[in-house]
C-alpha cells in the first residue's frame, strides 16, 4: 500500500489514496470496476505527459517505474554497465563479442567471464585424453567413494532464515525447504509484504516455518541474535539500510556465525545509481526487453502474468547457496553471495543480450502473437487451441503426409515454413481451415504419433498440471492438510535425488505459526515466552 500512496501523490489523484472504492488497492479489488476506473484515472494521467517527464517525477517520488527497452537498449543502461553485466569475449570468427556476465556474485569465491561458444568437436582430443587418465586412476585401490553416512534428504541438517518477501527470495527458499532444509521464516508481527496475496503464501512458503516479532520490541535483538548464531544461511532481499537497523546484516550475522552464507536479493543491484531503488518483476521485464519483444509485431508491450523474473532468480537463489555450501564443505568457509532481479533479466534474455559485428535481429512473434512461424504457432481447433512446434524438417514433412500433400505447395520448405515471411500467410491460413475441423484432443494424439510436435492449449491448472496424466504419473502434485483451505493442491518439488529423496512438506505457515516452538529450541524459557507474548513481542497463530 505504501507505494500506491505514493503514487498518488505523484500523480496528484488524491482519490485513489483516500476514497472508499480503492481502499483494498493495489492487491486486492472487491469490483472489477472499481479496478478499471484506477486503471483509466493512471493512463490518462499519464498520457498528459512524456515518457521521460514521469520517468523522472515517480522515481522522486519512490514509486517503483522502469521504461519499457529493447535488450539493446537495455545493455546500455549505466545501471546495467555499473553491475558489470556486459563481459567480453574475444571469438576466433566474430570478434569482439559483448554478452552477459556474471549473474551471481560470491564473495570468497568469484567467478570469472568464461571462453567465447565452443565449435563443434573443438575440444574433442583434450576431452579423450583427459577421459583416459580419469578411468586407469579410478581403477587403482583406494579410489572408491567415500564411506559417508547418506542424510535423509539433501539439505538434512540446515537451518535457512528467510527474512525475505514476495517471490524473487522467498520461492528460492522454499526449494531448499524441499530439499530437506529447515527454513524459518521471520515476519514482522504484521507479515510479510505479500501476506495479502493468499496465492504468493501458498505458492512460494511450503515447508517453512514461522515466527513473527516486532524487531523493535526489548525481545527483538536477543531473538534475532541467537537465530543467527544457529543458522547455516540467511536470506533477505530488503532495501539498503534496513538489515543494518534490524542488526541483521551481514557483518553481525558473520560475527555470530563466521562460516554463514548470507544471500542479499536486491532489485537494482550492489552498485550504482539505482541500487537502493525499490524494485519488482514487471519493472525488468520491462527495462530487459521482455515486453517489448512479447508484442513487437503488434506494437505494443505486452506484460507477462508468469513473474519469470522472480521464479528465475529464484531457482539461481537455491542454485547459489548449494554452489556456497559445497564451498563450506571442502573448506570451512562462508560468504555473501549478491544477487538482483537486474542481472536475472539480462541472464533470462542471454539470446539478445549479446552483441557483435553482423548480428541478426532477434525474431519476433507475428502481430496477432500467435507465433513464430506457420509451424511454431497457436492454431484455433474445433472446441480449444493446440500449439504446433515443428523445429526440424523431418517433422515438417511428417505433417505434410498426415495432412495430405495436396494441401501445400510443394516447392515450401521447412526453412521457409519456419519464417515469417508474408507467403506465410497463405500456408498459415490453410492449415487453420485444417485444424479447426477436428478437437484439440484429437490432434495432440495424432500429431504426436506422427512424429509431429503438438499439444492441446491448457485453459486452466486443472487441464495443464493438476489433472495432467503425465503430471500425476510423476508424483509432481503436492496435496496438503491446511487448517485454513480444503483440497490444497500445489507444485511439488521438481528435483528428485535417487539416494536422497525429497521431504514430505508441510503447506505454507500461518503467521507466527510456529513462534513459540522455535523460541523453546533457541532455549528461551516458559516464563521468558509468556512475557513477550504478553507485551506484545511476537505474535503466535
Amino acid at each position: 500500500r505504501e507505494f500506491w500512496d505514493k503514487l498518488a501523490v505523484a500523480l496528484n489523484l488524491l482519490e485513489l489514496a483516500t476514497e472508499p472504492e480503492f481502499e483494498s488497492a493495489p492487491t486486492g479489488w472487491s469490483r472489477d470496476q472499481d479496478r478499471e476506473l484506477a486503471m483509466d484515472l493512471i493512463g490518462n494521467r499519464l498520457l498528459e505527459s512524456p515518457r521521460d517527464h514521469w520517468l523522472q517525477a515517480l522515481a522522486e517520488a519512490d514509486v517503483p517505474v522502469a521504461p519499457v527497452l529493447t535488450t539493446q537498449q537495455f545493455m546500455d543502461l549505466p545501471q546495467v554497465r555499473a553491475n558489470n553485466l556486459v563481459q567480453t569475449v574475444e571469438d576466433p570468427i566474430l570478434g569482439r563479442i559483448d554478452q552477459v556476465g556474471l549473474v551471481i556474485d560470491f564473495s570468497e569465491t568469484p567467478g570469472r567471464a568464461g571462453t567465447p561458444a565452443s565449435r563443434p568437436g573443438q575440444h574433442t582430443e583434450n576431452l579423450l585424453a583427459q577421459l583416459d587418465n580419469v578411468w586407469n586412476s579410478s581403477r587403482g585401490p583406494g579410489n572408491g567413494a567415500k564411506s559417508l553416512k547418506t542424510p535423509k534428504y539433501p539439505l538434512a541438517g540446515m537451518k535457512v532464515l528467510d527474512f525475505s518477501s514476495f517471490i524473487a527470495a522467498p520461492l528460492g527458499a522454499m526449494v531448499l525447504s524441499d530439499l530437506g532444509a529447515d527454513v524459518i521464516k521471520v515476519e514482522p508481527l504484521s507479515g510479510e509484504g505479500a501476506r495479502p496475496l493468499t496465492f504468493l503464501i501458498l505458492g512460494g512458503n511450503r515447508g517453512k516455518r514461522s515466527i513473527a516479532m516486532d524487531a523493535k520490541s526489548p525481545s527483538a535483538k536477543e531473538i534475532i541474535n541467537r537465530l543467527l548464531a544457529s543458522c547455516d544461511v540467511v536470506v533477505h532481499n530488503m532495501r539498503g539500510g534496513i538489515a543494518e537497523r534490524l542488526g541483521i546484516d551481514y557483518e553481525t550475522a558473520r560475527n555470530l556465525r563466521p562460516d554463514v552464507i548470507y544471500v542479499h536479493v536486491t532489485g537494482y543491484g550492489a552498485a550504482g545509481a539505482d541500487r537502493l531503488k525499490p524494485g519488482f518483476d514487471p519493472l525488468f521485464q520491462s527495462m530487459s526487453g521482455i515486453t517489448a519483444r512479447q508484442g513487437a509485431r503488434a506494437d505494443r508491450p505486452v506484460f507477462l502474468r508468469t513473474p519469470v523474473c522472480d521464479d528465475t532468480n529464484a531457482l539461481l537463489l537455491a542454485t547459489g547457496v548449494m554452489m556456497a555450501l559445497h564451498h563450506r564443505d571442502q573448506t570451512g568457509q562462508g560468504q555473501r553471495i549478491d544477487m538482483s532481479l537486474l542481472k536475472t533479466a539480462a541472464f533470462i534474455n542471454s539470446d539478445d543480450f549479446v552483441r557483435h559485428q553482423g548480428k541478426a535481429d532477434r525474431p519476433l512473434a507475428d502481430a496477432g502473437l500467435f507465433g513464430m512461424s506457420a509451424v511454431k504457432r497457436l492454431y484455433k481447433a474445433a472446441d480449444g487451441w493446440i500449439f504446433l512446434d515443428c523445429n526440424q524438417a523431418e517433422e515438417w514433412e511428417s505433417l505434410r503426409r498426415y495432412l495430405g500433400e495436396s494441401l501445400f505447395d510443394s516447392a515450401v520448405t521447412f526453412d521457409e515454413a519456419n519464417t515469417m515471411q508474408p507467403w506465410n500467410e497463405n500456408l498459415c491460413q490453410k492449415l487453420a481451415e485444417v485444424f479447426e475441423g477436428r478437437p484439440s484432443d484429437e490432434w495432440e494424439q495424432r500429431l504426436i504419433v506422427e512424429g509431429v510436435p503438438c499439444c492441446k492449449v491448457a485453459e486452466n491448472m486443472d487441464q495443464g498440471f493438476f489433472l495432467h496424466p503425465q503430471a500425476l504419473h510423476l508424483g509432481l502434485i503436492d496435496h496438503n492438510i491446511h487448517p485454513d483451505y480444503t483440497n490444497l493442491r500445489q507444485v511439488g518439488v521438481q528435483v528428485r535425488f535417487s539416494e536422497t529423496p525429497h521431504a514430505d512438506r508441510l503447506p505454507a505457515p500461518n503467521l507466527g505459526q510456529h513462534s513459540v516452538e522455535i523460541l523453546q529450541e533457541l532455549g528461551f524459557g516458559e516464563i521468558e515466552i509468556s512475557d513477550m507474548l504478553d507485551a506484545g513481542c511476537i505474535g503466535i497463530a
